[in-house]
């Protein structure tokens, strides 16, 4: 006589085994000794135990189809034979159908399937999406993104002001030679050369609108102009009179100027000026003398009077650039070729600082053959120097940036990236550096930032046709970018902000 649920049954209960009927018991079975709501009522165990004589069922049983003994606690309620014992009913439908895992589209977060297409939980991700100042996320159902709100394009991982593109002048030929400076009010001020009527130019942009005017008109006067603003507004100007072969210094504002003559000994050609604090002007410029190229610096109080920065009988210094830090010491960015006579050549950077009476000079970087004839030098209101130079020959662009320390050299473009002859660096008021450079290849005017130790660039202007040079940059007060070149294809000098 069997005992339990084997017990209560009687011949007419007992059927053929049906291995699908089987499965199915087996199953429940799992599902109901694994929870532990129903663990007490159907006698499971979480650990072995010995079984009874009673639900032991000898091989002969189990060959004829009867219920196998390991299944002997199984409810009579999961029998689907007609004379099961009537019982408590169980709805096993969720535990055992649910399928796993979501629909294509979706995708499990916690205990629930969302859209792969939702930002809060984007490709199959469960974190949302980052959403940057003034900007909004997207999600493309496999990664992140954003876009910008009105007036705000991408830059990076970030939304910036969209550029204002302007044209500054387009009568002639107009913009080659320029400088590029801010004020402290904001206005930005512009000297460039006039190639169709050989004149010395100045154009200033107050309120949004452009003012342009004539300084010199004495005839191809206005190559290689530098300008800077004092804290009084009046505007200095550098630049080569190719007449008089000289360097000359123009003083005033809109209309109204006064020409000097800086320097006629020589053949004086690049110049680069700086005001101080006390509205003083300082500048650094090149001369050749018996064939041999120097740099010096020039000052001017009542009159004008200049002192020798660097000059090495085996070298030819050129290409200056002056900044002057907030004591009004100026340090003077330059190249120092050398021609061995058997084809090949070398360059140095060097960097020139003043130091009592006498300049500290600094070597930032050994270029091989002849690097840029073109130099840019400029402090950030941190007192961080920011320097940039190439080699058109390998069209590579290089950075140094000084913080108090030695020089730190890194590459904007590689070689044969299509680095131009122009370009132009500075530093923003958290002392970020930037560089703009012009694209030999596409003619476009490149825009590049440091983010930690690397570059990102981007094209901020295209021209439809021919290309771009004499790119320079600065940045104002609120640290919002000034951009000027000169576009080939109109002839006319251009103007980027943001």
């Amino acid at each position: 006589m069997k005992s339990g649920l084997a017990q209560s049954r009687n011949a007419a209960s007992v059927r053929p085994a049906n291995p699908g009927d089987r499965m199915t018991k087996q199953i429940a079975a799992l599902f109901f000794c694994t929870a532990a709501a129903v663990t007490t009522a159907f006698g499971c165990s979480s650990g072995p135990r010995s079984q009874t004589d009673a639900e032991v069922l000898d091989a002969g049983e189990r060959d004829s189809g009867v219920l196998d003994a390991s299944f002997a606690d199984v409810p009579a309620e999961l029998d689907a034979s007609p004379t099961a014992d009537a019982g408590p009913s169980f709805d096993l439908g969720p535990l055992i159908d649910a399928a796993p895992g979501c629909p294509a589209t979706l995708h499990m977060c916690g205990a629930e399937c969302v859209s792969n297409a939702d930002v809060d939980h984007c490709g199959t991700s469960c974190s949302p999406c980052a959403s940057p100042e003034h900007g909004e996320a997207t999600c493309n159902s496999v990664t992140c993104g954003f876009t910008c709100g009105a007036g705000y394009e991408r830059c990076g991982t970030a939304c910036c002001l969209s550029w204002t593109n302007e044209t500054i002048d387009g009568l002639g030929d107009v913009g080659l030679f320029s400088s590029l400076a801010v004020a402290a009010d904001g206005a930005v001020h512009v000297s460039y050369y006039d190639n169709t009527n050989q004149n010395l130019k100045y154009a200033v942009r107050r309120d949004g609108t452009w003012h342009t005017y004539v300084v010199a008109a004495a005839g191809e006067a206005g190559r290689y102009t530098s300008i800077g603003v004092g804290a009084d507004n009046t505007v200095h100007i550098s630049y080569r009179d190719d007449t008089a072969a000289a360097i000359r210094y123009a003083v005033g504002t809109d209309a109204a100027w006064t020409l000097e003559n800086v320097e006629t000994v020589g053949d004086p050609l690049q110049s680069s000026l700086r005001v101080d604090s006390t509205n003083h002007p300082h500048i650094a410029y090149s001369r050749v003398v018996s064939g041999d190229s120097e740099v010096r610096l020039a000052a001017r109080t009542t009159s004008w009077s200049s002192v020798v920065v660097a000059d090495d009988s085996m070298y030819h210094e050129v290409a200056p650039s002056l900044a002057l830090n907030g004591s009004d010491v100026p340090t003077v960015l330059y190249v120092s070729y050398h021609d061995y006579g058997d084809g090949s050549s070398s360059s140095d950077v060097k960097a020139a600082h003043l130091s009592g009476d006498t300049f500290d000079i600094s070597l930032i970087e050994e270029v091989f053959g002849e690097a840029s004839s073109i130099t840019s030098l400029n402090y950030d209101s941190l007192g961080h120097l920011h320097a940039a130079y190439g080699h058109p020959g390998f069209q590579y662009l290089h950075y140094a940036g000084q913080s108090g320390g030695g020089w730190s050299v890194s590459e904007v473009a590689g070689d044969f990236s299509s680095a131009g002859t122009f370009h132009s660096a500075s530093g923003d008021s958290d002392g970020h550096p930037s560089v703009v450079w012009n694209n030999r290849t596409t003619g476009a005017v490149m825009y590049s930032t440091m983010s930690g130790p690397s570059w990102t660039s981007a094209s901020v202007y295209a021209p439809p046709a021919g290309g771009t040079a004499y790119v320079r940059i600065a940045f104002d007060s609120t640290d919002h970018v000034h951009i000027i070149f000169y576009e080939s294809d109109s002839h006319s000098l251009r103007y980027l902000t943001r």
